[in-house]
């Protein structure tokens, strides 16, 4: 999905940005503490790193603005994404009455669980309650007429099942309420219909219209439940967004033995934890590099890292189009460097990861 438009409503500073055309590179410029960091917090909320969570009215509602005004269902953002082929196709797959749809829209409010999804463009279901109505009324004059030939048991509990029907059926509802409603009551009435035998005096056109009211109301529950999966797959194809406000500490000489350390007295700094997702995206375990090294077993402590290397390279090399760029991972002692070099250039020179570009070093951290 790419991102076309977004809107941030009542968060901060901000009580409403109108809509903001998004592209491949937008830039925000203006003033300082005109709200452009508020502007990109509302759209990180969206769908953070983790998930949602619940927004704060204390914290994250303009400050000069009632608290009470604040509900769970106060809107915060709400974005529009343009589908390409491959999820138009998997849309319809999931909810065919979106064939028309080639744009969503996701919003969140401050309950974390209250994010939304709508279809631009979404054809209504064909649901005419007047005429549904106008049909029913047919169907039960012909019910009633066939009742009057059974015997008081029967005609009392068919009359019963009319009733129902007609209380459920009559009632002026949006399509999937009024389905939902009148689903098991039609089932209920055709089961009286046949117990009783009625169904045998009805004609053939009093019996397409009772076969044509459930069809109707299964076809619109199903309707709804495709609907259903299908947010769940929107949703599912959100990006996280990820908000840097200033530069990510990232070493790219490590102390391993003084991190361990840190670990376990629970006092890690930004770069340890920045370690840890380098480490799980390497698939490097730091407490067994120290294990092998306290054991002498050098040999099986550069194959894990060779490993590693060729993990990150190949990940690298997926999504750093500019150079075809090589990851070493080199263990010495306690310490673990971590080793880059452009194998393209005409001096293969292997430089380490703090010595790289600011821009590289920002897009490695993004690798996590």
């Amino acid at each position: 999905m790419k991102l076309i438009s977004f809107r941030v409503t009542n968060f901060r500073s901000i009580n409403d940005s109108g809509v903001i055309s998004a592209a491949k590179v937008t830039t925000l410029v203006g003033r300082n503490e005109s709200g452009k960091t508020n502007l990109l917090l509302g759209l990180h909320n969206l769908n953070p790193p983790g998930g949602p969570k619940d927004l704060s009215a204390i914290k994250d509602f303009p400050r000069h603005r009632r608290m009470s005004e604040c509900k769970p269902d106060t809107p915060v953002v709400e974005t529009v994404w343009e589908l390409d082929a491959a999820e138009r196709a998997r849309l319809v797959g999931l909810f065919p009455r979106a064939k028309s749809v080639t744009q969503v829209s996701i919003g969140r409010a401050y309950k974390a669980g209250n994010r939304w999804v709508g279809f631009v463009g979404l054809r209504e279901i064909k649901f005419d309650h007047p005429d549904v109505l106008a049909q029913f009324q047919k169907l039960k004059a012909a019910l009633v007429s066939a009742g009057e030939k059974l015997e008081a048991g029967p005609k009392s509990q068919l009359d019963a099942a009319i009733a129902t029907a007609e209380s459920v059926v009559s009632k002026k509802a949006d399509a999937n309420d009024w389905a939902v409603a009148a689903k098991p009551t039609l089932l209920a009435l055709r089961k009286a219909l046949t117990s009783t035998g009625a169904a045998l005096a009805l004609a053939e056109a009093e019996g397409k219209i009772a076969g044509d009211l459930e069809g109707l109301a299964d076809g619109i529950t199903a309707d709804e439940k495709a609907h259903l999966e299908a947010r769940k797959w929107v949703i599912s194809q959100l990006p996280i967004f990820v908000y840097v406000d200033e530069y990510p500490e990232l070493e790219g000489h490590q102390n391993i033995d003084e991190y361990l350390h840190r670990k376990a007295s629970n006092q890690r700094t930004p770069a340890d934890l920045n370690f840890e997702k380098l480490c799980k995206v390497a698939d490097l375990d730091p407490q067994l590099l120290k294990d092998l090294l306290a054991a002498n077993d050098h040999e099986t402590r550069n194959q894990l890292a060779n490993r590693a290397g060729a993990v990150v390279t190949g990940e690298i090399r997926r999504l750093w189009k500019d150079r075809a760029l090589k990851v070493r991972f080199n263990p010495d002692a306690a310490h673990l460097d971590t080793l880059i070099s452009d194998p393209n250039a005409l001096y293969d020179v292997e430089v380490n990861l703090d010595e790289r570009s600011r821009g590289f070093k920002w897009f490695f951290f993004f690798l996590r």
